[in-house]
């Protein structure tokens, strides 16, 4: 325990130099009793931030106390942290190595009263040991110095450790300390994205955590690759000294299921763990979703055809599930250790509307792998998104007019809106003869956006595509609300921006300026995807690039749709990709006279592993047959 030994002569010492300039008497309160508190070197994830970590145990601070001041010299920064009832807290302050800490009991936050002092000094900190690597030539231990050096293997001898693994070197690099399996708990997200992570190692002990994401997955991916499908770092690091019973206890913790959690120990000695993983696991599931039922190949007439469903489930935390299936037996591993299966989805309705037969059964059945089709399913997207807040961009100019005659548009923005996640907000803007207007706010009420979609469709469609003023518009709603959701944009055009490219790039800017993700401003940005609906390549206008621009900047995709009657798949299609979901493949009988489309219904029930219980939802929508004959 790093003490308060010797502390009338630190105090005298510091009276003398002038280090300490707070009075030392302060009113009728006790000083901290030193004997119970422990202050650790900066170690562990607080070494680059230059943090000192320390804990006062039960009777540290005298009754009185509601806070502590702690004070580093000559360093110079403080920290108050609450006291408990019992006298115990803990504290974190930036301090190096051989500073004092100065220690004083408080009557509130405000720090009106102080106790007398007390002082500990910082323990100098123990240089770790380089890292061991095995060496295979000779599975001996080496130095990942020396490796990097290039140095030879050192030569196998009586008295020379033999290795097969890395981890069989770690006794070179001080990891002594004992840290078995069960001793560390983790809970799974709840409401607000945190999980608690408590445990009972040896007492004293600096325990370090660290979030690591999903650092196995993501981690033959670029960044960007990383981030748009949720493995990226989120950069949680934590320490903690143990108590007096060896207890510790990180609460909110920002995490995700599937998380790699990391837990290492290191005592005052340098001695440390190996690291110790853990996986964040699921929380309850909440509902779910489909998305989507689309013929995975072109279905035929009174033939078995194989079709693709979407499906999102959602847990407790607002974010999407990926179930745990190690055991998967097809032997595909989705997201971290599993994905959804068909043995955890059962649809208990499925049936095709035509006019001969309204209630035709599908009857799915799992489709089958082979050589050609080695898995039945798969995901897109991040399959763990938050609730999304999206803006649906519209074009009414005269191009819109000019390439979509019969009004596709509007039937597949209905489509796009109404199967979105039951808990995805959209909002409507528009570009068009009467400039840019706002239609819709963003909103779950679907039937709402689908009548404001239907009375557009006999909009008039004239003017030019000034479809950057519309996303700013977009993006300054999305910038104005409350939520803490992502903000996504979708433009639909079918026209380039208008004006010189000077004006196209002046637009492009200001959107930018407000969509782009700026880390120093804590800010993530909003992905824009641009869906360009046009018979013509969209390299074949001067300032067709900059539609590419606004997508690539802000992480978005740009889908290019040669024929408006194609719209409505293409947006379904990124769709799935924007919210993410689970994609299950399903052998169904197609009726003979359906014709070239149908609505299909279904009822879904969802059961996840470790659940209280399925959770149902319904769908209905329209199914094509790419086959049928022509009417």
């Amino acid at each position: 325990m790093a003490g308060a030994r010797g502390t009338g002569l630190l105090f005298l010492s510091l009276l003398a130099s002038g280090g300490c300039t707070v009075d030392p008497t302060g009113p009728d309160i006790a000083a901290p009793d030193t004997r119970g508190i422990f202050v650790f070197f900066p170690a562990g994830a607080q070494v680059t931030e230059g943090l000192v970590s320390g804990r006062g145990f039960p009777g540290a601070m005298p009754e009185q106390a509601t806070h502590a001041l702690i004070e580093s010299y000559p360093t110079g920064f403080e920290a108050v942290v609450p006291v408990a009832p019992d006298g115990s807290f803990e504290f974190r302050v930036v301090a190096i190595s051989g500073d004092v800490l100065e220690l004083r009991a408080a009557t509130s936050a405000s720090l009106d009263e102080l106790g007398a002092p007390a002082f500990i000094r910082v323990p100098r900190t123990v240089v770790a040991p380089p890292e061991y690597l095995c060496c295979p030539e000779t599975n001996t231990c080496q130095s990942e110095f020396e490796r990097e050096l290039g140095d030879p293997c050192p030569v196998a001898a009586p008295g020379v450790r033999t290795c097969s693994q890395d981890v069989d070197c770690a006794v070179f690099e001080n990891e002594y300390l004992i840290f078995e399996e069960g001793q560390v708990e983790v809970t799974a997200p709840d409401e607000n994205g945190s999980i608690v992570v408590t445990g009972v190692v040896e007492p004293e002990l600096l325990v370090t955590l660290a979030n690591l994401g999903k650092s196995a997955v993501g981690a033959g991916l670029d960044p960007e690759e990383r981030r748009q499908l949720g493995f990226d770092d989120p950069g949680v690091r934590r320490t903690q000294i143990s108590d007096q019973n060896g207890r510790f206890r990180f609460e909110s913790v920002p995490a995700v299921a599937d998380d790699e959690i990391i837990v290492r120990l290191q005592n005052l000695g340098g001695y440390t763990s190996p690291p110790y993983a853990l996986l964040v696991p699921d929380p309850p599931l909440a509902g779910v979703d489909v998305l989507d039922v689309f013929p995975w190949e072109p279905l035929t007439n009174g033939e078995p055809g194989r079709v693709g469903v979407r499906i999102s489930p959602f847990g407790t935390d607002d974010r999407g599930i990926c179930p745990d299936a190690p055991n998967a037996p097809d032997g595909l591993e989705l997201c971290m250790s599993g994905g959804l299966t068909h043995s955890m989805v059962q649809i208990t309705r499925a049936q095709l509307d035509r006019e001969a037969d309204p209630g035709f059964a599908l009857q799915p059945k799992a489709a089958a792998t082979s050589a050609t089709l080695p898995h039945n399913r798969g995901i897109e997207g991040n399959v763990r998104s938050k609730s999304l807040d999206l803006f649906v961009v519209l074009d009414l100019t005269a191009a819109a007019a000019r390439d979509d005659p019969d009004g596709f548009t509007f039937d597949a923005a209905r489509s796009y809106v109404r199967y979105l996640r039951a808990r995805d907000r959209a909002g409507i803007v528009t570009f068009g003869p009467e400039g840019v207007q706002l239609w819709s706010n963003l909103t779950t009420d679907r039937s709402a956006l689908d009548r404001t979609l239907a009375n557009l469709a006999s909009a008039p469609r004239s003017g030019e595509a000034s479809l950057f003023e519309a996303t700013e518009l977009a993006a300054r709603q999305l910038s104005a609300r409350t939520s803490r959701n992502p903000g996504r944009i979708v433009v639909l055009t079918f026209d380039p921006p208008s004006g010189s490219e000077e004006e196209a790039r002046e637009g492009l800017d200001q959107v930018l300026d407000l969509v782009e993700r700026n880390p120093l401003a804590a800010f993530d940005g909003f992905t824009v995807d641009v869906v360009y609906v046009s018979p013509a390549p969209v390299g074949s206008s001067p300032t067709a690039d900059f539609l590419n621009d606004l997508a690539v900047f802000t992480r978005g995709q740009r889908v290019e749709v040669p024929n408006a009657n194609t719209l409505e798949e293409s947006l379904a299609n990124l769709r799935g990709d924007q919210v993410g979901s689970f994609i299950l493949l399903y052998d169904m009988t197609i009726p003979a006279d359906v014709g070239k489309a149908g609505t299909v219904f279904l009822d879904v029930s969802v059961s996840i592993p470790g659940s209280d219980g399925p959770r149902v939802t319904s769908y209905r929508g329209p199914l094509r047959i790419a086959n049928a004959p022509n009417p």
